[in-house]
């Protein structure tokens, strides 16, 4: 009886059978030919063999129907661009080339000759591009795989100073009424998820509050800062087993907390609101106030997002989906996890603070000892529940994936 080869999961570490489709400790893919990275279809073999079956085109487009991208199963192909298939022809080529043949003579063989010629550059033209595309593909993956590339700046941990004065706290009318449209325009089944009352609490009516001066954290907390408080034994270690896991694709529940998101760069995430509490009471501050995070976020003049009132796909870590609604995790802001904290130049806050929307959604103070409120977004959101003025519900001893913190100082 031949002896069964043992391998180490590459996500949690664990020792596994090299024969099994995956790793049972962590949910892991074992075996790459089964690998599907979300928003791609596999290859399936008919499509490889020549067969009959073919993707049949989907009616989708673009966003507002503008049709500059059209869906086949398992890709995306832009418009005026064909897919070729095996024995596929231009119009008019055949019935062109049985006319040039039926002249006879030296013609045809030199027409033939210049056909072949033909044949063979534009092979070689052919091979070119693919090798340019298969190297600009690995260029652009190494840049997303996380860690493989160093930006060109990062922020720097620290505190930032946030002088006393009024701030625009909420939305205004006409954001307002935006918000409520792209509500709706999200949750075509299920509108009832867009009732102002609920949707909006909090937000409105848009109103001048003035703050005394504070200081907040210019970055989230990290693992490795986290970790700090833990070996000092003032924070309680972090419960992974117990950790809900939150992706763009919902709660996974047999899915174990990925070994990237422990790193100790990355943003600290599984931690309930007194943990949150209690890091910050060691780091000499408290959790923000609604208040504090809010002015920390848009500044003075009240804008929509930290970077301004219209939504730019780089300046966060969010919960990406392609034009027709498909998961891209990391194609767009570089992490399909949370991402090392400081990574987000163009999303700093009019008041110097990285992160306030997306990569972790983040505790603030509230007076409900059940029931804690959370702000900014995470990496799961989408760009309408990245706004500045969202207040999100949590249980006070929910631990997720997509929830972490930062600490403010003074003020109160």
């Amino acid at each position: 009886m031949s002896e069964v080869s043992q391998v180490s999961c590459p996500e949690c570490g664990a020792e596994q059978s090299s024969g099994a489709p995956f790793c049972g400790r962590c949910g892991y893919r074992m075996r790459p030919a089964e690998t599907v990275r979300e928003g791609m279809a596999p290859v399936r073999r008919s499509s490889q063999s020549g067969g009959q079956e073919r993707p049949a085109r989907a009616s989708q487009t673009g966003p507002g129907g503008s049709g500059l991208w059209a869906v086949e199963e398992g890709r995306t192909v832009m418009e005026g661009m064909q897919a070729i298939q095996a024995g596929d022809r231009p119009q008019g080529t055949a019935d062109a080339e049985s006319d040039e043949d039926a002249r006879g003579g030296e013609e045809a063989p030199r027409a033939w000759r210049g056909r072949v010629s033909g044949v063979v550059w534009g092979s070689a033209a052919v091979c070119l591009v693919a090798m340019a595309s298969m190297s600009w593909m690995y260029l652009k993956r190494a840049a997303v795989v996380e860690g493989a590339v160093e930006e060109v700046r990062r922020g720097e941990p620290g505190r930032v100073e946030v002088e006393a004065g009024p701030y625009l706290r909420g939305l205004s009318e006409q954001a307002q009424s935006f918000m409520m449209l792209s509500c709706h325009q999200l949750e075509r089944d299920e509108p009832e998820r867009c009732e102002q009352e609920e949707l909006l609490a909090g937000e409105y009516p848009q109103r001048t509050v003035t703050l005394k001066a504070y200081a907040i954290d210019r970055l989230e907390v990290s693992v490795g800062a986290y970790q700090r408080c833990v070996d000092e034994g003032a924070c309680e270690a972090i419960d992974y087993d117990g950790c809900e896991v939150w992706t763009p694709r919902g709660l996974q529940v047999s899915l174990r907390v990925p070994r990237v998101l422990k790193e100790a760069g990355r943003a600290v995430v599984c931690v309930t609101r007194e943990e949150a509490r209690a890091y910050c009471g060691w780091a000499g501050g408290a959790l923000p106030t609604h208040d504090q995070w809010e002015r920390a976020a848009r500044g003075v003049d009240g804008g929509v997002y930290p970077w301004g009132d219209h939504w730019e796909s780089e300046s966060a870590n969010w919960g990406e989906r392609d034009v027709v609604g498909g998961p891209v995790a990391g194609a767009l802001d570089g992490y399909v996890w949370t991402a090392p904290v400081g990574r987000y130049e163009g999303g700093v806050s009019p008041a110097g603070v990285w992160e306030m929307a997306g990569n972790v959604a983040e505790w603030v103070e509230g007076e409900d000892p059940l029931l804690g409120a959370v702000r900014g977004g995470s990496w799961v959101s989408n760009p309408f529940e990245l706004r500045s003025t969202a207040r999100v519900e949590r249980k006070a001893t929910a631990r997720r994936t997509d929830v972490g913190f930062r600490c403010a100082y003074g003020g109160r």
